[in-house]
């Protein structure tokens, strides 16, 4: 596709591919050198038109492959989505990877929050969590996906009242519980000391 040949700068390298090299160095500055997460290995990233107003999304890794990131090197939003996608698959790969037993669901959710962390609300994200937070009575376990996907307010709460090393031992947590309660409450006792009836009367 021309948009992906487009070197605006004249360095020899087409702007997407230094758009998408420029998001991961941020995501992998948050992932590995912050959380102390590990990268996945054998990662592969395909840049294609993907359209129907999706930006990018992950398969999950094979016998012969690797897990694979798929992005639109041109979704509307512009560059801004653009980092924003690479971003979040970036985190939801590594979080997968690391910890296969998690749910998807808040995989997903860590994954939002991370790119919120790096590149800040837009309004997307603002619109999820004002809704996590204004249906948070509904409980941190849902089958709703926009509530799921709003569960990034969790990991908010946690990196501003306890400090960002809670992350990872929620995503520890959430991969070896029973139930997403118990993953929760779990963390929240090893990371401060309180349960998570505690914890969640501060949200």
């Amino acid at each position: 596709d021309a948009i992906d040949a487009i070197d605006a700068d004249g360095d020899g390298i087409p702007d997407v591919l230094t758009a998408l090299h420029d998001a991961w160095t941020r995501a992998r500055a948050l992932l590995q050198d912050d959380l102390g997460l590990a990268l996945p290995g054998g990662l592969h990233v395909t840049v294609a038109r993907i359209g129907a107003d999706v930006d990018g999304y992950t398969l999950p890794a094979s016998a012969l492959v690797g897990p694979r990131i798929v992005l639109d090197p041109a979704p509307s939003g512009g560059a801004d989505r653009l980092a924003r996608a690479t971003n979040r698959e970036a985190a939801f790969v590594t979080a997968r990877t690391a910890h296969p037993g998690i749910e998807p669901a808040w995989a997903d959710a860590f994954a939002r929050w991370a790119t919120i962390r790096v590149l800040g609300t837009d309004e997307h994200s603002i619109e999820l969590l004002a809704d996590r937070r204004d249906r948070f009575n509904e409980g941190l376990t849902t089958s709703d996906a926009r509530l799921a996907a709003g569960n990034a307010l969790w990991f908010a709460w946690l990196d501003e009242a306890i400090g960002a090393l809670a992350i990872p031992i929620a995503l520890e947590e959430l991969d070896r519980a029973d139930s997403t309660a118990a993953g929760l409450d779990r963390a929240v006792r090893r990371a401060a000391g309180m349960s998570l009836d505690e914890a969640t009367r501060d949200l």
